[in-house]
């Protein structure tokens, strides 16, 4: 009887772990999931032809936590200027015990605010060091900054509070550093206030 109930109670403490992120390989691709709009919570890439994803976004119970694979927050930079970051956690597959993350980090208005994600929807963006610029932190690599292109396939947010889904973001990348390149990533996210804190 003492048993049965360690056992109840481990799994009230440790409440509902739910995986949220859908694994779609590309057939054509292989280490890529398909290209998509959907909400599957993913993004991967090649790093120098290295297939590279992103780690799964994971709700907890009481004890477990969540994790996410993706984080959106503002940096002022300057009295003028801010950027807005869009970063990825994430590892490359060979090495899964090795974290790191891309980067974006865009040149927005101070004013700018979470319901504005919504002009980056069917936008392509050149990244320079006008505009700004990618980072990668990446096991084997040297932490570097490079430019590149993104297009945001779909990109919007409500603004709603709580863990539901409130909003998307969905799009293509590539980027280029000075000892490696970034190719054919592809990202899709569901988006909530866990991921869009202002």
């Amino acid at each position: 009887m003492r048993i049965k109930w360690i056992i109840i109670a481990s799994v009230v403490l440790s409440g509902c772990y739910k995986d949220r992120t859908n694994y779609y390989a590309d057939d054509t691709r292989q280490g890529l999931t398909i290209f998509s709009n959907t909400g599957n919570n993913i993004f991967t890439c090649y790093v120098n032809g290295w297939p590279w994803r992103t780690v799964n976004r994971i709700t907890g119970g009481f004890l477990s936590g969540s994790e996410s694979e993706l984080a959106i927050y503002k940096v002022p930079v300057s009295n003028t200027d801010t950027m807005l970051v869009i970063k990825w956690d994430g590892f490359l597959q060979a090495h899964p015990e090795n974290f790191g993350s891309i980067a974006l980090y865009l040149k927005i208005p101070s004013g700018f605010s979470s319901g504005d994600l919504d002009t980056f929807q069917g936008q392509r963006f050149s990244i320079d060091s006008s505009r700004g610029y990618f980072t990668a932190d990446i096991n084997g690599y040297p932490v570097e900054s490079g430019t590149g292109e993104i297009y945001f396939n779909r990109a919007n947010y409500s603004g709603a509070q709580g863990s539901a889904s409130v909003g998307e973001l969905s799009g293509i990348l590539e980027a280029a550093f000075p000892d490696f390149t970034i190719t054919q990533g592809r990202f899709d996210d569901q988006l909530t206030s866990l991921q869009v804190p202002f």
